[in-house]
């Protein structure tokens, strides 16, 4: 019988033992299956490192970039109209702002008919050829009831145009309205300019500026009415709007978004009156509240509209009747002047007449 003498040969990791032919092959498949599961374990161990650092990296990348992101101070126009509106800063994002405003959804339905507009319908954005923005039409009806004008419906017609839109940073939207259906519609045309400016990562400032622009030539002082009331129901219809933005804000801020480079954390639940103010259904019944306050506004004949006018003229209605009293009063004084004239005529004759009379008697 042969036998085989093997030595032993060390290693840094471990020990080979040398056996005979006929040795049990036992330990070497356990030492086999031994490695193969240490060489697994350490694949996976270097896995999980990379993935780590790629996501530490992609962390850092974001947070570098939310750092080194710059934000506009101011809206891009060279100049604005003369008349400013309302001036706000929301904690929304400027293109959450815009699609509230001038989107199609829920928000924008409940305001106008808290503004008891109805029959509104608007047309597809479209590219203009000429001046390479984007423009659509808005049509709608609003109902007035007045004293002294008595009732109708002003037909409205409002042309938006985006002059400036850049997604995340900042949008400029001039809309013209002109009206039909009232006395001196025709005469001029309401243009306003919205601007909303991405200020911080979370913060937009909206500002909105007017003009009236006159079609016909008029007076001074109807000039000065129409403007007067023009602006007026605009700023109204600007003040329902902020409140109900500042009523989202509030929702938004008790649900913030987490960036990647954030942990989210528990956070104590607020109270009854806080959690029911901030629901998502107060917020789309708030139109309930705001329709018991226009039929109020109905019974003193105030009709607040998002970009219509509702009477520039009661008072030109008032300021003529002071002018045909003071006419009435003139008459009637020149009336009075004119007999007085006549019977200080006539005392004159008399005196003339009796003193020719005893001047011949002497």
């Amino acid at each position: 019988m042969a036998f085989s003498i093997k030595k032993r040969v060390k290693s840094k990791r471990n020990i080979a033992t040398v056996s005979d032919d006929e040795g049990n092959p036992l330990d070497e498949v356990l030492h086999n299956s031994r490695k193969s599961n240490k060489s697994k374990n350490d694949k996976k161990k270097q896995n999980q490192f990379v993935q780590l650092d790629s996501q530490y990296s992609l962390n850092t990348r974001s947070s570098s970039a939310d750092r080194h992101m710059i934000f506009r101070n101011e809206c891009p126009c060279a100049t604005h109209y003369d008349k400013q509106l309302t001036e706000h800063t929301y904690n929304l994002t400027v293109d959450k702002l815009f699609d509230l405003i001038f989107g199609t959804n829920e928000f924008v339905r409940t305001h106008r008919q808290a503004q008891n507009i109805y029959d509104d319908s608007a047309t597809d954005w479209n590219v203009n050829e000429e001046t390479k923005c984007r423009e659509r039409i808005l049509n709608f009806k609003l109902p007035y009831n007045s004293s002294l004008a008595g009732k109708g419906i002003i037909t409205t017609r409002e042309k938006q145009t985006l002059i400036y839109e850049v997604s995340g940073s900042h949008y400029v939207l001039e809309t013209e309205v002109c009206n039909e259906g009232v006395k001196f519609s025709d005469t001029f045309c309401l243009c306003m300019r919205y601007c909303l400016v991405q200020t911080s990562i979370t913060t937009t400032h909206f500002r909105v500026t007017a003009e009236v622009r006159f079609c016909k030539s008029m007076n001074s002082l109807m000039k000065q009415l129409i403007e007067r009331n023009a602006f007026s129901s605009s700023t109204e219809s600007l003040k329902d709007l902020n409140n109900r933005l500042n009523l989202i804000t509030d929702i938004t801020m008790t649900k913030p978004r987490l960036s990647r480079s954030e942990v989210s954390l528990d956070v104590p639940v607020a109270s009854n009156e806080r959690s029911r103010r901030m629901s998502r259904h107060d917020a789309l019944s708030y139109e309930s509240v705001h329709k018991t306050i226009s039929d109020e506004k109905k019974k003193l004949d105030i009709h607040p509209s998002t970009t219509s006018f509702c009477y520039p003229y009661q008072a030109m209605y008032l300021f003529t009747i002071i002018i045909a009293l003071l006419v009435l009063i003139h008459l009637y004084l020149y009336l009075k002047l004119k007999n007085m004239d006549i019977l200080v005529d006539n005392l004159s004759h008399l005196l003339k007449a009796s003193a020719s009379m005893t001047g011949g008697k002497q």
